[in-house]
């Protein structure tokens, strides 16, 4: 079953093509890996599937139907963005930040039910921090703030879960608790697509790997995308490959293309 279908799609900022002529179904089940350099069009390529971007060019369908009648069923899609912007002196405490997730945009004044909070203690949990429910969201670290955001895109249960850069600023333990939860959702159907700097571990976690530099090219088997080859075509630079334990390291210029060491 097609859950997201991209067909001919062309994006501009200004006079710069960001997308171009981008062709991509995305079935049940998938977990979709985005890779690419910062600028190549990663984060807009999701923006697009949320229907936040309306592309120059193309067409967008969701749950097949095209993405700007998509409406009456955002509930079926969590979505955690990159960088979040609020004010640390807001007070809202972190149960009300993931029971956002649970608004009924159809009903006005809407106060969260006894099954919301449930849902909400119960995504907490999945996260490991059920145990600050009641703190400020301004008061946590920023590897605590990924968790939250992270819980509230799960707490409406989402058919399509889109992830932009989800392990940033998160320790390798919260990353590993991450990816594990992505194998159980993808087990119950759930259909993941995930942003992503950390080739190593998501080319050995994800079931197809997309390259995005304003072209998209996808991969069926993903260690075939960190051949020198092709990451150099979608880099756009000479890319050096090094080992640190199981997982091939890559280096662009000075700057690691793939994450933590395994140690």
């Amino acid at each position: 079953m097609r859950v997201v279908e991209l067909v001919g799609v062309y994006v501009r900022y200004g006079d710069r093509v960001v997308l171009e002529d981008v062709n991509l179904v995305i079935n049940k089940g998938d977990f979709l890996g985005l890779i690419g350099p910062n600028g190549g069009g990663k984060t807009t390529l999701l923006k697009v599937i949320l229907g936040f971007i309306k592309p120059c060019r193309g067409t967008v369908r969701v749950f097949g139907v095209p993405v700007e009648e998509l409406d009456g069923q955002r509930g079926r899609i969590g979505y955690v963005p990159q960088h979040t912007d609020f004010d640390p002196r807001f007070p809202i405490t972190v149960e009300d930040v993931v029971l956002m997730g649970r608004l009924n945009r159809t009903v006005p004044f809407y106060r969260p039910s006894r099954e919301d909070r449930r849902a909400a203690l119960d995504a907490l949990e999945m996260m490991g921090v059920a145990d600050l429910r009641d703190r400020q969201i301004g008061q946590l670290s920023g590897g605590q703030l990924q968790r939250v955001l992270i819980a509230r895109a799960l707490v409406s249960r989402p058919e399509l879960l889109l992830l932009d850069e989800p392990t940033t600023g998160v320790d390798i333990q919260s990353r590993d608790v991450l990816l594990e939860l992505i194998d159980e959702l993808r087990a119950k159907g759930t259909t993941v697509v995930m942003a992503s700097h950390d080739v190593g571990v998501i080319s050995s976690k994800v079931s197809r790997l997309v390259c995005v530099n304003r072209r998209v090219h996808v991969h069926d088997e993903p260690y075939e995308a960190i051949a020198e080859g092709h990451l150099k075509s979608v880099y756009g630079c000479e890319v050096e490959l090094l080992m640190h334990g199981k997982v091939p390291h890559r280096k662009q210029d000075s700057h690691w293309v793939v994450g933590e060491h395994d140690d």
